[in-house]
């Protein structure tokens, strides 16, 4: 038998209820602490996106004086493929039913977008490519 010595107190047992309740307790800081993680990733992506410029040479062919590839431009999704039977790498994606080459002066060599996809931005006045980077891993 457990007793209580003069100014201690007894230790109460951990009811069903009390455990649930601390479990429950448990399981929202986990879900609040992944769902902050989450949404920190998609702050500094979004972030990234916004950050990305045009290349010199696509500015000149675009004549345009804005130099970002978020201003104006889209993301789209749609296929890639590339065609490696020349000197160099030649980038297409598709687009309507037809394959449509990537112009080598948007292409973005050695750097890739937060999920390390292929990223293709769009103007979406004319419908010219602005940026494209590369996959991370090929295709």
């Amino acid at each position: 038998m457990f007793t209580a010595e003069a100014g201690n107190e007894v230790p109460k047992r951990e009811t069903k209820k009390g455990l649930v309740e601390k479990a429950n307790l448990a399981c929202i800081s986990l879900t609040a602490a992944i769902m902050a993680l989450a949404s920190t990733g998609l702050v500094r992506a979004q972030g990234w996106y916004d950050q990305q410029t045009l290349n010199p040479e696509t500015m000149k062919r675009l004549n345009v004086g804005w130099n970002s590839c978020c201003l104006g431009s889209e993301v789209v999704k749609t296929q890639f493929r590339v065609d490696k039977t020349t000197d160099g790498d030649e980038w297409y994606y598709l687009k309507e039913g037809n394959w449509k080459r990537v112009p080598d002066d948007t292409i973005h060599w050695g750097q890739h977008a937060p999920d390390g996809q292929a990223t293709l931005f769009i103007y979406f006045m004319t419908g010219e490519e602005t940026c494209f980077y590369p996959p991370q891993e090929g295709i």
